[in-house]
């Protein structure tokens, strides 16, 4: 391997440990806790149905963990990265609109182990995660 190969290798080692490991900290901490709360957060938004919510709630997580598994153990890269980047891309668009309405709902981000509201702080942590994502999707 050449030093252009081993850092291409270095970087998305790197970023696939990055997003895996968030999609995988945020699934657990929503697993480990009753479906309920999760969608408690889910409803805060008031942009979808009860049922649609208690949907999400239920398989939204597990979801999460095999994108992030995947990514951390590099099976399906290319298919965890286009998961992850629709799946970001829709937290995202939630987050956005709850700014921009004024809502100060609880982002739900990673269950209820840690309450934190929605801000802009979070629009960008997840354009950062879609860009890496991206790259993860053309270069691997």
């Amino acid at each position: 391997m050449n030093i252009e190969e081993v850092t291409l290798f270095t970087l998305s080692f790197i970023s696939r440990i990055l997003v895996g490991g968030v999609f995988v900290v945020a699934a657990i901490a929503k697993l480990t806790r009753p479906v309920k709360e999760f969608q408690l957060a889910i409803l805060g938004y008031r942009l979808i149905p009860e049922r649609l919510a208690t949907l999400l709630a239920r398989y939204l997580p597990p979801i999460e963990l095999l994108v992030g598994l995947c990514l951390i153990t590099g099976l399906f890269i290319q298919f965890a990265s286009i998961v992850s980047i629709c799946l970001l891309l829709t937290f995202t668009t939630a987050l956005i609109l709850a700014l921009r309405s004024g809502k100060h709902v609880d982002c739900g981000c990673i269950g209820s182990v840690r309450i934190e509201k929605v801000q802009q702080r979070l629009v960008w942590r997840n354009a950062i995660l879609m860009l890496i994502s991206g790259w993860l999707m053309f270069t691997t």
